[in-house]
C-alpha cells in the first residue's frame, strides 16, 4: 500500500517523513466525538483496581482532545486542557463499587481534584480489602475445622470397617470376625 500510495517518491523521503506517511495510511482515525462517547461510557470492571481504571481513562482521554482556547487576547488564545476534570468525573461516575462511589460523591465538595479523588478511591479500596482480610482468618479456621472433622470421620469409618473384618478373639483378618457370643 505504501508503494502504491507514494510511488517512486518514497526513495527521496527521510525516516520521519516515511513514518508520518505510514501512519497516515495504516492508522484509521476515529472522530473525536466517537472517542468522547466511548470515554463517557467507561466503567470500572469488577476486580479492576483504581490505578488500572485511571490508566485506561487517561489513555482514552488522550484521544478526546479535551481542550478549550482561552478567550483572552492577553495569552494569545492559548489552548488549555480540561482532561483531568473529565477524568475525575468518570472516575467517580464509572466506579464499580457502589459503596466507594457513594463516598466519592459524598465528599465531592471537599475532594475535587483528580489526584484527591484518586487518592481517596485507593484508600477506600485498600480499606475494603483490609476489612476482608480481617474476616478471612475466621473463615479459614472454620474450613480447617470442617476438614479435620471430615478426616476424623473417614478414619473412624475405616477403623469401624476394618474392625468388623477382624476376629474378635485374636484380632486376625485371616478368618473374619468369628462367632458372636450370645
Amino acid at each position: 500500500m505504501l508503494f502504491e500510495f507514494l510511488g517512486p517518491s518514497i526513495d527521496d523521503m527521510d525516516e520521519a517523513e516515511l513514518m508520518a506517511k505510514i501512519c497516515e495510511i495504516a492508522v484509521i482515525q476515529k472522530n473525536t466525538s466517537v472517542h468522547r462517547q466511548e470515554f463517557y461510557n467507561m466503567k470500572q470492571e469488577e476486580g479492576q483496581s483504581a490505578k488500572q481504571f485511571l490508566t485506561k481513562l487517561r489513555a482514552k482521554a488522550d484521544h478526546c482532545d479535551f481542550r478549550v482556547s482561552c478567550s483572552s487576547a492577553d495569552c494569545n488564545h492559548k489552548s488549555n486542557s480540561y482532561a483531568s476534570e473529565m477524568i475525575a468525573d468518570i472516575l467517580t461516575a464509572g466506579c464499580y463499587d457502589q459503596d466507594i462511589q457513594g463516598e466519592l460523591l459524598a465528599r465531592s465538595a471537599k475532594v475535587q481534584s483528580l489526584e484527591e479523588k484518586f487518592d481517596l478511591m485507593q484508600a477506600l479500596e485498600s480499606g475494603k480489602k483490609a476489612r476482608q482480610q480481617l474476616t478471612l482468618p475466621s473463615t479459614v479456621a472454620a474450613q480447617r475445622s470442617n476438614y479435620k472433622r471430615s478426616q476424623q470421620q473417614k478414619l473412624q469409618h475405616a477403623h469401624n470397617t476394618s474392625s468388623a473384618k477382624c476376629c474378635q478373639g485374636c484380632g486376625s483378618t485371616q478368618h473374619g470376625p468369628g462367632p458372636t457370643k450370645p
